[in-house]
Formats: C-alpha cells, sequence, structure tokens
C-alpha cells in the first residue's frame, strides 16, 4: 500500500473506532429538556413545590433525572459516649466538596436495573454511593463508610438528598424518541442559588445521552428581606430577632394565661 493510500485509511479506521466509542456517543447526543418552572420562588409561605421535567430520549432507552446542587464544605460534632457512661460532642468531622442537594428520579426499569445489577449500576456514577469518590472526609483517622452514611442520612431527613421512584411517565414516540415526563419535590428546606438538572438516557447499562438546564431557587419578601439583613446589617438583625422573640413570649403568657382563668 502506497504511503499516498495508507494516511487516509488510518483516518478513517481511527474516525469509525472513536464513533463506536461510548464517550464519543454520549458527547453526540445531546437532550433538549425543559423545566416548569425554572425559577422557584421562596416566600413566606413556601413549603416546598414540584418541578416537572420533560422532554425526549431515544425510545430503547431509560431517563434518569438528578438535581445537583453547588458544593459545599459540612462541618459536624462527632458524638458518643464519654468514658461509655455520658453522651457527649466527642469532636468534629468535615465532609468536603459535597453537593449541598443531590435529588434523583430513576425509571422504573432502572430502580430494578440498580437493585440486580449493582456494579454496572455502580459504574455508571449515579446514585448516592457515586458521591463518596469524590467527597473528602475529615479527619483521615475516621471511618469513612460509616461518615458518609451518616451524612446522606442527614441529608436525607431534610430532604436535600433523595431517590425518587415512580415519578417518571414515557408519553408518545416519535421517530426514535419517546417523551418523558419527571416530577421532583423540591423541598422547603432547598437553599436559594442556582442547580443543575440533568437527565440521562441509558440504553443496556450505558449513558447515551444527555441533557442540562439550570434551576434558579431565591428567596423573596420577607425571607429575603432577613437574609439580607442577616448578612449586611447583622446588629439591626439581632435586635430584630430578640424582639420577635419577646413579643412572641408575651403573646404566648397571654394566651396561656387565658386558658388558666377558665378553670
Amino acid at each position: 500500500m502506497s504511503k499516498r493510500l495508507f494516511l487516509p485509511v488510518i483516518m478513517v479506521c481511527t474516525g469509525l473506532s472513536l464513533m463506536w466509542h461510548p464517550d464519543f456517543a454520549r458527547a453526540a447526543m445531546q437532550l433538549q429538556i425543559r423545566l416548569a418552572p425554572n425559577v422557584i420562588l421562596m416566600g413566606a409561605t413556601y413549603n416546598g413545590t414540584r418541578l416537572l421535567v420533560s422532554g425526549a430520549i431515544p425510545k430503547d432507552a431509560e431517563a434518569f433525572v438528578r438535581v445537583t446542587g453547588m458544593p459545599e464544605d459540612v462541618h459536624l460534632k462527632k458524638k458518643g459516649r464519654a468514658l461509655g457512661i455520658l453522651w457527649m460532642n466527642l469532636g468534629s468531622v468535615g465532609v468536603h466538596h459535597a453537593p449541598s442537594v443531590y435529588l434523583l428520579c430513576p425509571s422504573k426499569a432502572l430502580e430494578a436495573f440498580s437493585k440486580t445489577n449493582q456494579e454496572d449500576w455502580h459504574r455508571l456514577g449515579l446514585g448516592f454511593e457515586a458521591l463518596q469518590g469524590s467527597v473528602e472526609l475529615t479527619p483521615a483517622s475516621e471511618d469513612k463508610d460509616t461518615l458518609f452514611k451518616e451524612f446522606v442520612r442527614l441529608k436525607q431527613s431534610k430532604d436535600l438528598y433523595a431517590m425518587y421512584e415512580n415519578t417518571i411517565s414515557y408519553g408518545s414516540m416519535d421517530g426514535a424518541m419517546r417523551s418523558f415526563s419527571a416530577t421532583v419535590w423540591i423541598p422547603s428546606a432547598m437553599p436559594q442559588g442556582v442547580y443543575e438538572v440533568e437527565v440521562f438516557a441509558i440504553r443496556d447499562g450505558a449513558i447515551v445521552a444527555t441533557g442540562t438546564q439550570e434551576m434558579k431557587v431565591a428567596e423573596v419578601g420577607l425571607p429575603a428581606m432577613l437574609s439580607s439583613m442577616a448578612f449586611d446589617h447583622g446588629t439591626l438583625y439581632g435586635v430584630v430577632a430578640v424582639m420577635i422573640a419577646i413579643l412572641a413570649g408575651l403573646l404566648t403568657g397571654v394566651v396561656f394565661k387565658g386558658g388558666k382563668g377558665a378553670h
């Protein structure tokens, strides 16, 4: 084979091998997704809301939705029994670079796949266990597995980490694609900020397409005013907080005093 013909053959073979590589396929297929709403306003009466994620994925794939918050450092008190008797603080532990929010919505088929094919599921890097490799835990002497599990439980108790089941439904097919929709519960404890909403299309244990949109959570009204006051006018915020506590105490006293008079 001549040198003039050899180089084009090599280039064609290389291009074909890249096209069949999973990472190439993943990068080439971008999904268009929609959020409703894409801006969530938290007022004085806000108690959580529902986020609708919709779009279309390849018809032979399953949908997985993930909502992720910005990385944060969390410092926690470690409790235990001193001398085997007293329950008290025994020090502090740190969890670094963990997402502030981690909400997951697998399709029903992916729920079953995660239980029957755990090794392949872990390789996808989408579940809670996938975070453990990227999260840094201190001090180094701590039991990493136990500390991480306790951290996840703490987040779950506030609904900031959650796995929502049976929230994805499929609609009509249009050629090689089929529509989907997912409902994600946005908890009241979710801090204001910008969050990443991702959709993964998964086929045969591999991610074949992805789509991403940003969702914004913002405080409005009284919560926004108090938050601004706390950060920008700390002294005034302290005075207002004390006045509110005093008024609440006086009101409680009046209510209970009235109750005693009825006996």
